[in-house]
């Protein structure tokens, strides 16, 4: 599945430059290879990807027509419009978009590696993603190279991404003012990644920079 995000994001140029489509792959399958052993020692259930805001809408269009549907519903611009208004209390205030799926894999978009804050507009997040973008690197995988996150980065999304979850396990659902999910299981394997990197990758973690 992530062999064919790549080309269909690579397909399309976004400007007279010819820049293909900004993206990054988030946590899943590569986070295993890259901490674990066995790399299917961490489980994951969907694909994560980080795209600018501003490009979610064209990327939606470009999944839609490769066959991504929510619900049965192929994905497009048109129901990136409606995913804002319909399922965010208030606008930008989730960070990320229903789950989408192929068939053969679920995949979720991001437009920030955290949680929306109202206090910052449309544009301020636009130039935190152009800053994620300069920083990311590639990991591979049997040859094969992904766009991924910068371990600076990459520490402080799985490092939200542990807090969010503890947060949502022992506190109030923020949209619906209910408790969520009958208080699942502290997320200690997500703190595990957080411990697992610091561990492998300590010296390519810019401190200054956090």
């Amino acid at each position: 599945c992530m062999d064919e995000l790549v080309s269909i994001f690579n397909k399309v140029k976004i400007d007279e430059s010819h820049r293909t489509l900004p993206f990054v792959f988030l946590k899943g399958p590569l986070l295993g290879e890259m901490l674990y052993n066995p790399p299917e020692a961490r489980t994951t259930s969907d694909i994560d990807l980080f795209i600018p805001l501003q490009y979610i809408p064209l990327a939606f269009d470009l999944l839609g027509k490769n066959g991504y549907q929510v619900n049965g519903v192929p994905l497009s611009k048109d129901m990136y419009e409606l995913f804002i208004n319909e399922d965010a209390c208030k606008t930008l205030q989730h960070s990320h978009f229903r789950q989408a799926t192929n068939g053969k894999c679920i995949l979720e978009i991001h437009g920030t590696i955290f949680k929306y804050a109202p206090h910052i507009t449309f544009n301020e997040h636009n130039l935190i993603a152009k800053s994620i973008l300069e920083h990311s690197t590639t990991f591979a995988v049997n040859l094969c190279e992904y766009p991924y996150l910068d371990m600076t980065d990459l520490l402080l999304h799985i490092s939200y991404h542990f807090c969010r979850h503890f947060i949502d396990n022992l506190h109030y659902n923020s949209c619906e003012n209910k408790r969520s999910q009958e208080y699942e299981e502290i997320p200690f394997n997500k703190l595990h990644d957080v411990a697992l990197l610091l561990n492998k990758f300590e010296k390519q973690i810019d401190y200054r920079l956090l």
